[in-house]
């Protein structure tokens, strides 16, 4: 700690005196260096503000990104590390203590409206500020805070299965299928995203995925049109698929996505990742390989080198070439557990990807 300490003062002091040599472009550079730190003032503040109402909530603390930070506590050590997931800039994850449906969701709209309640905080400390000594940095306080918080309420979802937070407590106090949705994929993913090894995965209540296994061959989802419950329903499927793997209940797979597949019902970002859950279950089962997609259409980077990862195996297989299928799948898990982006969580995608090359290895032997 020391000698960072004495390495941030030199660079502030080289910083300084480059601004002085600069003359005229070092207010430039001071500008913006005051509008970056304003937003990332805002993006702390807001992280922050999930970890307040986490902890008032009975939760603990998993990990908290802040732009280049990744500061993580897992089994009682905190560590801080450089950020290597260039799609996730900003997130605060607590352990969350679920009970049941209507306990958790009041609980988790407070826990999700946290970040932009403190930001608001900040925004009225900072208009009273300026109204009362004036000053621009106060107006930019104001204005970064107040559109980070409108747009962290604001409903949106990003590719990857990513709701803001304003969707996520839009969904919730819906208080109907859709909020019933959005808590079984918020449980899941939680529990998938916070497994540390296959020793935790193995741990996940069983009884609940099965449960929500039969619910999802219910004859009624295929028929859904709303978007943001059909959104969740992939997701869902998704998550079921992999614990369905990890499991090796690979004829539950293909009972699963047959109906969806046969009836040309997946939509969205997880198509592509369902379709070849679905040829892998088939390859696991003494079925052909089936469809392998030509095209990948997703731009979220850990869906992009999990997808790649799988076709490129499936490719391989197709053509008789196993070891290559092997040696692609072994490359993906080693980069997942590298801290390489990873979809489900590290310890859940490697899982996967470990049952893949099991799958690949038996295709091989079965020739």
């Amino acid at each position: 700690m020391k000698r960072n300490g004495i390495m941030i003062a030199v660079t502030g002091i080289l910083f300084l005196g480059a601004l002085t040599l600069l003359g005229g472009w070092g207010k430039y550079i001071l500008i913006l260096l005051t509008l970056f730190l304003m937003l990332y003032s805002a993006l702390l503040i807001h992280e922050l503000g999930h970890f307040v109402v986490g902890r008032w909530l009975g939760y603990s603390f998993r990990f908290l990104i802040i732009g280049p930070v990744h500061l993580t506590k897992e089994k009682g050590k905190l560590t801080i590390a450089l950020n290597t997931n260039s799609s996730n800039w900003g997130q605060c994850a607590m352990q969350v203590k679920f009970s049941d449906y209507e306990t958790d969701r009041h609980r988790l709209v407070w826990y999700l409206a946290g970040g932009s309640l403190v930001n608001l905080v900040i925004v009225l400390i900072g208009g009273v500020l300026y109204a009362t000594a004036g000053g621009m940095l106060w107006l930019l306080l104001v204005l970064f805070h107040f559109a980070f918080g409108l747009v962290a309420i604001v409903p949106l979802k990003a590719e990857g299965g990513a709701y803001s937070d304003g969707l996520g407590i839009r969904l919730l106090r819906r208080n109907g299928r859709s909020g019933r949705l959005f808590y079984a994929l918020f449980k899941l993913s939680y529990e998938y995203a916070f497994a540390s090894d296959k020793e935790e995965l193995d741990g996940l209540p069983q009884g609940n995925v099965i449960e929500l296994e039969e619910e999802l061959q219910n004859e009624a989802w295929l028929q859904c049109n709303d978007r943001y419950e059909l959104d969740m329903i992939m997701n869902l499927l998704y998550f079921v698929a992999a614990w369905q793997t990890m499991n090796e209940r690979f004829h539950r797979t293909v009972q699963l996505l047959r109906p969806w597949i046969e009836q040309d019902r997946l939509t969205g970002a997880m198509k592509e990742e369902l379709l070849l859950s679905y040829s892998f279950a088939k390859l696991a089962t003494g079925g052909d390989i089936g469809t392998v997609p030509e095209k990948i259409t997703v731009r979220h980077p850990a869906m992009l080198n999990i997808l790649t990862t799988k076709i490129k195996a499936l490719r391989y297989c197709r053509k008789g070439n196993v070891e290559q299928a092997i040696a692609v799948l072994q490359h993906a898990k080693n980069d997942i557990l590298a801290n390489k982006p990873y979809l489900l969580g590290k310890a859940a995608d490697a899982a996967v990807l470990d049952k893949y090359i099991q799958v690949v290895r038996n295709y091989a032997a079965s020739r």
